[in-house]
């Protein structure tokens, strides 16, 4: 199992907020595919995958904020 997190986006930013999830649970992703949507206050971001593989487990549900480093998904 491999685990996608909450990338680093700059020096002063500890939380962001989910906006979007573009993959599902089951759904098959390859490395460097965008998987979800994230948001600072000032910028949007995409959340690439570092592994490709099919995504068992989601842990962040739309809207939540999250903290930097924090776990989004599994990939096996």
């Amino acid at each position: 199992m491999h685990v996608i997190t909450v990338p680093d986006v700059g020096d002063s930013v500890t939380l962001v907020t989910l906006t979007q999830w573009l993959k599902a649970v089951g759904d098959r992703v390859e490395q460097g595919e965008v998987v979800a949507e994230i948001m600072t206050d000032k910028a949007a971001f995409d959340v690439e995958s570092p592994w490709a593989g099919t995504i068992t487990a989601i842990l962040a549900a739309e809207d939540d904020e999250i903290r930097v480093g924090s776990e989004l998904a599994h990939v096996a």
